[in-house]
């Protein structure tokens, strides 16, 4: 029971190779992966006990009661791929931000960087990519994306 539940929950060290296809395969090759996962989760489920399959939708949330276990499958199969569709539209609204706050960072004339790069308590000589890369960091680990 815990390793359907456990299997269910996306891990994120498995999505970062998912991210980078997306941002350079396109769309179609994350619909072909997409397709993939979901093939290789309903065997996987298919291949669990009835019992276990019925508790992992009512963890999740799902109907249980006069369904089949192949309507449980495929409803477990649409959740979980609903989730990894949200995961990755989060994924590229944090880097979305992360983006415009590195080019509303790179606008700035030198004076502007030396200013906050002194709040952030950075001082010394360093180029203009250097003070960006370090102001970025520093509104990164501040939370900034969250914010």
């Amino acid at each position: 029971a815990k390793a359907a539940e456990q299997e269910a929950e996306p891990e994120p060290e498995a999505e970062q190779p998912e991210q980078e296809e997306e941002e350079h395969g396109g769309e179609e090759a994350q619909e072909v992966k997409e397709e993939a996962i979901g093939a290789a989760r309903r065997k996987e489920l298919k291949g669990t006990h009835i019992d276990e399959v019925k508790k992992l939708a009512t963890g999740l949330g799902l109907e249980t009661k006069s369904k089949t276990k192949a309507d449980l499958i495929e409803a477990i199969s649409g959740h979980e791929a609903a989730a990894r569709a949200a995961q990755r539209a989060h994924a590229a609204r944090l880097r979305e931000v992360v983006v415009r706050k590195k080019e509303a960072l790179e606008a700035l004339s030198m004076p502007d960087l030396r200013a906050r790069c002194g709040e952030a308590g950075v001082k010394g000589t360093l180029t203009k990519q250097a003070r960006v890369e370090l102001l970025l960091k520093s509104w990164h680990e501040a939370d900034g994306v969250n914010r």
